[in-house]
């Protein structure tokens, strides 16, 4: 009949429409997997993990946290639209809290209550009416680190997008085990920062891909001043710590990680060997690359390093060498 004929259509349509929304489904989770698997670093990662999701669920605010290095909350590792690029939420935030302990997904429709974690978008949790946010988790052997959330006022979360965010969750965490994996092969066990084969490997690269007319790098070498005092006097144990201590301090002043909207290159921070580091700074002409410098001379010396034996004062002695054409790694 006519109508037996109409239903048959209809329900091939449906079939079609379904159909097709799984192959645009499958084209972006392999557009998806092939660009995070192109990723080695972890901050290059994170930004293409977040910046698709971003895009992906229309989301007009996206962050994508990881635990801190003392593991007693998480931070920012990349973001769109994050009022505060430091910023930390607690373990024990209600969206957190139930993060780690469901390793689920987790939908706050509008209007989204007050939360520590809202704090990440907006100022004193000052939460727009219609704003919804998705906290997604990625797992990692059973643990979830890192988590994105997402939000927006015109935030997909149907069934359909939500299956799709589920299967880029299992690609994204892969990708994240690798980038452990790899971090491991060309990071300092001791002081976090790059190894030295590695830094000249990546100064090497830059250093053939930059435009001659305006390279715009200057390079800096510092060594610890008396150093071996230290570890006569304390033990290598202080000394390691002096070590630690003096590289957070590098990388706290320095941008050796690219949140968002950085209007120059990070900087790189390796371990020359010993006590001596290096560092390539990115997008600088010769007055700036001397501020920092400066920069970095001065928040060394500022800082007191209480170790287990004794409050150190440190100074350190620097050398700045802008790029000039023909240098070479």
């Amino acid at each position: 009949t006519d109508d037996e004929i109409a239903d048959l259509g209809r329900s091939f349509n449906t079939m079609t429409d379904s159909l097709k929304l799984r192959i645009e489904d499958l084209n972006t989770v392999q557009a998806f997997s092939k660009e995070i698997s192109s990723c080695l670093g972890r901050e290059e990662l994170f930004r293409t993990i977040t910046r698709r999701f971003n895009v992906l669920s229309a989301s007009s605010h996206a962050a994508m946290m990881a635990l801190t290095k003392e593991k007693d909350g998480f931070q920012i590792a990349s973001g769109v639209n994050v009022v505060d690029e430091r910023a930390r939420l607690p373990l024990d935030g209600p969206v957190i809290s139930e993060l780690l302990k469901k390793g689920e997904e987790i939908f706050l429709p509008p209007p989204v209550r007050e939360s520590p974690e809202m704090t990440i978008f907006f100022p004193n949790v000052n939460v727009p009416p219609e704003f919804s946010v998705l906290a997604l988790p990625v797992a990692i052997r059973g643990r979830v680190n890192p988590v994105i959330f997402l939000g927006g006022d015109k935030l997909k979360t149907d069934a359909d997008s939500r299956r799709l965010y589920r299967t880029l969750l299992g690609h994204a965490s892969s990708a994240v085990q690798n980038s452990r994996l790899y971090e491991l092969a060309i990071t300092d066990g001791l002081t976090g920062v790059h190894l030295r084969r590695h830094f000249l490997s990546e100064l090497e690269r830059i250093l053939e891909s930059i435009a001659d007319s305006d390279p715009r790098l200057a390079l800096v070498m510092l060594d610890i001043d008396h150093f071996k005092r230290v570890n006569d006097t304390y033990g290598h144990p202080e000394g390691d710590f002096i070590l630690v201590s003096v590289a957070d301090t590098l990388k706290e002043t320095l941008r050796v990680s690219d949140l968002r909207f950085a209007e120059r290159a990070p900087d790189l921070l390796g371990r020359y060997g010993g006590e001596e580091f290096i560092v390539l700074l990115r997008n600088v002409n010769h007055g700036e690359s001397a501020l920092v410098a400066e920069r970095l001379r001065l928040n060394v010396a500022n800082s007191v390093y209480d170790g287990e034996k004794d409050k150190h004062r440190i100074t350190i002695s620097l050398g700045l060498c802008p790029y000039r054409q023909g240098m070479t790694a």
